[in-house]
């Protein structure tokens, strides 16, 4: 019984993997329209609300991504279903900023960093994630794990915000979470209040954002040189993978605030 499970257990993450990247390759790689949050959005790491669809595939950073508003906040939800993607927003968070389009108000870049993980944790959890096998998945195990580490929010570039380092549970309205799921996807939201970044009562206004996976940080002491045999039979891959992971990726694009 337990080798028809593992079987059907990969047979499942395969056509799940199939049926993704069918889906990304129909997606622009840039959100090309404005939307207008629904009334039942909630920030909590899933996509109930969204029917598990997306805007856009950005291929450099391997996120789907969907930016909305209603008339109060920005919504971001961001979803990884690649095990690399996930495990270097585990490694060094993914950086949300939000640009004024218009370079003549003088605002300031309003920057928020989440999840913030620290080594002991994040290799916690990469345990359970990667070593143990589809087979040993526990949801709910990895996500208890996941959000007693990532309790902290870094925010920069907002002068009513003056902390810049807030709990998850600050009363500043600004909420970031994000869950795995049962195919090891890993689903971020984030809300920001518009009053932090809108320049004026324009209910048009459009703002650039980029979209940033910082990566792992590499100590001083060490150097990643091009060419090293990092690979091995078990790892053909290696190299390139620790390259990605110490790479920084993003991706930037223009909104505008939807009407509803």
């Amino acid at each position: 019984m337990k080798a028809i499970y593992n079987i059907t257990s990969g047979l499942s993450v395969f056509l799940f993997t199939i049926c993704y990247n069918a889906n990304a390759q129909k997606l622009p790689g840039v959100q090309e329209k404005s939307i207008y949050a629904p009334a039942d959005i909630k920030v909590d790491g899933k996509t109930t609300e969204w029917d598990n669809k997306f805007e856009a595939y950005n291929n450099a950073t391997g996120l789907f991504y969907t930016l909305s508003n209603d008339e109060s906040n920005l919504y971001v939800t961001l979803q990884a279903t690649n095990i690399q993607t996930v495990e270097k927003i585990l490694a060094g968070g993914i950086t949300f900023i939000i640009k004024n389009s218009d370079k003549k108000t003088g605002v300031a870049p309003v920057s928020i960093t989440y999840p913030l993980i620290d080594k002991a944790d994040n290799h916690d959890i990469e345990t359970k994630l990667i070593e143990l096998g589809d087979a040993k998945y526990d949801r709910s195990s990895i996500n208890n794990l996941f959000t007693t580490a990532a309790k902290e929010i870094s925010v920069k570039g907002i002068k009513d915000v003056t902390d810049t380092l807030l709990s998850v549970y600050n009363d500043s309205g600004i909420k970031a979470t994000a869950l795995f799921d049962d195919q090891k996807s890993f689903t971020y939201e984030l809300k920001v209040p518009i009053k932090y970044f809108k320049k004026s009562q324009d209910s048009n206004m459009a703002f650039n954002y980029n979209v940033i996976l910082n990566g792992m940080k590499v100590p001083k002491n060490l150097t990643l040189v091009a060419g090293h045999n990092l690979a091995g039979p078990d790892k053909p891959n290696a190299e390139g993978d620790l390259l990605d992971m110490t790479s920084v990726t993003d991706f930037s694009g223009t909104y505008t605030l939807a009407k509803k």
